[in-house]
């Protein structure tokens, strides 16, 4: 066939459109399509605040995945927090040359203290200084990376917190990271 389109009738043009139809098909059945990339929705900024403002909202594999792949979620998170904390203790400065046990900020330390029923276990060690009222219910860890943890906080005794955890768990190792930074809302 030789010519150009608008040389074609209108019959001649329906033909070529089928016949083309077909041909695609036809394609499309000998060689199956590239595989697209899934297209998430944007997570939205009610679910970022209810994870940065509530504190019995766990973060699910969803936001999670939502954090790691997106530079200004987890930037949007990071102001979130640290504009809602009550305290923040950011990344140590120099590096240290092994995990941390024990790290201060303004107006609260955390200690991590093995156990000595339980060598598996340790105490986490919140201590807050009398010059605030409010007490935090929540520990945010943003370990880099996209990484993060959070726990709800039992009630205060005093000015302290206690949590028991496992040594080797995603808190203890999240805290021991002198790059890691800690809200406590």
């Amino acid at each position: 066939m030789t010519g150009t389109w608008k040389s074609f009738t209108p019959a001649e043009q329906i033909q070529v459109r089928q016949a083309f139809d077909a041909l695609s098909t036809l394609d499309g059945l000998r060689s199956p399509p590239e595989p697209q990339a899934a297209r998430a929705e944007p997570m939205s900024f009610s679910k970022l605040y209810a994870l940065a403002m509530d504190p019995e909202r766990e973060i699910g594999e969803e936001m999670r995945e939502a954090l790691a792949a997106d530079p200004r979620l987890r930037k949007d998170l990071h102001r979130l927090l640290s504009k809602a904390a009550l305290y923040r203790l950011p990344p140590l400065a120099a590096a240290s040359s092994g995990p941390i046990a024990e790290r201060g900020g303004e107006g609260f330390a955390i200690t991590l203290h093995p156990s000595r029923a339980e060598p598996s276990q340790v105490y986490v060690l919140i201590e807050l200084e009398e010059t605030r009222r409010d007490t935090p219910e929540m520990l945010f860890v943003c370990a880099g990376g996209g990484c993060y943890f959070k726990l709800a906080l039992p009630e205060a005794q005093g000015r302290r917190i206690q949590v028991l955890a496992e040594m080797e768990s995603e808190l203890v190792r999240a805290l021991q990271n002198a790059e890691s930074e800690v809200f406590l809302r």
